[in-house]
């Protein structure tokens, strides 16, 4: 996705930060300046501005804790109003992850926020990056999966790990989905699994080795910082773990080969997996993504030598089109009141199940209690067989 990203103080709307990404014109700082100025604008008017649609560019303004005022600018493509939303919502979340909520609403000092601010760049850039491996994580706001018969041993190795760190939240990943996790793990919200998913998957460490962060949790503890500890067992395999002030990182690093060594083969045997080997998959399925919306956790798959890349980006704009037209996201208040969902004031029924027939594709979703199932299939199927 090409975009401008850009934030801006409340108080005096002194800009933080400016992010370009992507082929996308240029934004002048006369224009830039004027899009603060026309929020700030209609909020000293009791108005709201949410979005506005130029001839080539979608522009999405939103404040948050009369603090900080996020803009995006995108090229004016299929960009949906929820969607941009809920991926402003998710900037701010990163925001407080690597600054912490109290010094966002305070920030007394702007000069010492802008350079401590830039920590979040790599996260921010990993989200922003629509064409990557993890989108579909951000457009569900799920953690991914792998299911494989291996994860039961591994729920231990992870178990075990996390005891000695001294640690209740301890995830497991292989090839950018969480193969296992503890139950606190699994407990965080679903921002915070995201966010931790990007973090953990994206950082910059070599095999062998580990690196350490300070976080706040967005939504668990926005005040009070952590330490998120990842360690790179080997190419595409990480394992992490949320600790206090205790232990030292030395001695964490020291118990790494003792709970992981004897595992090695099974992680080097599910890293060269692309599709789960647990279910017979018919041969008309290129790929599928199953959610589940109470845990917050979603299965995506696709079959090897199918053009992955092409049969993901059908999938995204799939989920894309139901989600925005028969199976509305939940939009939280402006107040603060809990999030609930919506309906079109045209749908008087619940949809359960839609499909596309396209050329090169058929594509297939439904729906059931917590459990949303969305599905690739070759055009030679018939539709009567999709379901």
């Amino acid at each position: 996705m090409a975009y401008h990203l850009m934030a801006f103080k409340c108080d005096g709307g002194i800009p933080l930060f400016t992010k370009t990404k992507g082929n996308i014109d240029p934004i002048s700082l006369s224009l830039t300046a004027s899009l603060n100025g026309v929020h700030l604008f209609c909020s000293s008017n009791d108005a709201q501005l949410l979005s506005t649609t130029t001839n080539e560019f979608r522009i999405f303004w939103k404040s948050y804790h009369s603090s900080v005022t996020l803009i995006l600018v995108t090229c004016n493509g299929d960009y949906r109003d929820w969607l941009m939303s809920q991926l402003l919502d998710l900037i701010f979340s990163v925001l407080v992850f690597t600054y912490g909520l109290d010094d966002i609403i305070s920030m007394k000092n702007v000069d010492q926020a802008k350079k401590e601010i830039k920590a979040c760049f790599p996260i921010l850039d990993s989200i922003l990056q629509s064409n990557d491996s993890s989108c579909m994580s951000i457009l569900t706001l799920t953690t991914q999966t792998f299911s494989a018969s291996e994860n039961v041993i591994l729920q231990n190795h992870l178990d075990g790990f996390s005891e000695a760190a001294q640690s209740q939240y301890g995830c497991l990943f292989i090839n950018a989905a969480a193969a296992v996790a503890t139950k606190r793990w699994w407990e965080l919200s679903a921002v915070e699994l995201v966010i931790l998913e990007h973090t953990v998957i994206w950082s910059d460490v070599s095999q062998g080795t580990c690196s350490e962060l300070a976080i706040y949790l967005p939504q668990t503890s926005p005040s009070v910082p952590h330490r998120l500890i990842v360690f790179t067992l080997m190419p595409d395999v990480k394992v992490a773990v949320i600790c206090g002030t205790s232990p030292s990182l030395d001695s964490i690093t020291q118990k790494v080969n003792g709970f992981w060594q004897s595992a090695f083969d099974s992680l080097l045997n599910l890293r060269s997996k692309n599709f789960i080997d647990t279910a017979n998959i018919d041969n008309n399925i290129f790929g599928f993504l199953v959610i589940n919306t109470s845990r917050n956790r979603s299965l995506l798959n696709f079959r090897q030598n199918q053009g992955m890349g092409k049969q993901r980006k059908l999938l995204c704009d799939f989920y894309c089109h139901v989600i925005g037209s028969l199976w509305f996201p939940p939009i939280p208040d402006p107040k603060g009141v809990e999030p609930t969902a919506i309906c079109s004031s045209s749908q008087n029924h619940l949809v359960t199940d839609t499909y596309i027939c396209a050329d090169e594709y058929k594509a297939y979703a439904f729906q059931s209690g917590a459990h949303r199932v969305f599905v690739i299939f070759n055009s030679a199927i018939p539709v009567y067989s999709m379901r």
